[in-house]
């Protein structure tokens, strides 16, 4: 998703109101030719704001927050509903009918000594 360069200009004057934007790109880590093409687009990624914010010790979400397409992360977090996973129960058996781990710990047909390479593998390596 991308941020409008206005808006993004405006952000960034107020948390760096003396840099240039060499100065930005020099602490972020971003390269200038790559804020200026999206300045000039008109659209900045959302990575470029989390880099930039991150390099001034401003918290990602809260910068994000102050644009509009974001305003929903602003205040804090909310709980899960109850159709969303909240923590996962190791302990919960499984569903019926679903393959659970074997007395080894192990689910049924798994290797112990991990993944296997596919059958394509192998016979590419036979016919070389």
């Amino acid at each position: 998703m991308t941020l409008s360069a206005k808006a993004f200009q405006r952000w960034l004057q107020s948390i760096a109101p003396d840099a240039s934007t060499a100065d930005v790109c020099r602490v972020s880590g971003i390269k200038r030719t790559t804020l200026a093409q999206q300045l000039v687009r008109g659209k900045v990624s959302v990575s470029t704001v989390v880099s930039i914010s991150r390099a001034y010790k401003i918290n990602p979400v809260a910068a994000l927050a102050g644009f509009d397409s974001y305003s929903a992360l602003a205040g804090p977090p909310r709980q899960p509903s109850r159709n969303e996973p909240g923590k996962p129960d190791f302990q919960r058996r499984p569903p019926p009918g679903t393959p659970g781990p074997s007395r080894h710990g192990r689910r049924p047909g798994s290797s112990p000594s991990g993944p296997q390479p596919s059958p394509a593998r192998h016979l590419r390596e036979e016919l070389g």
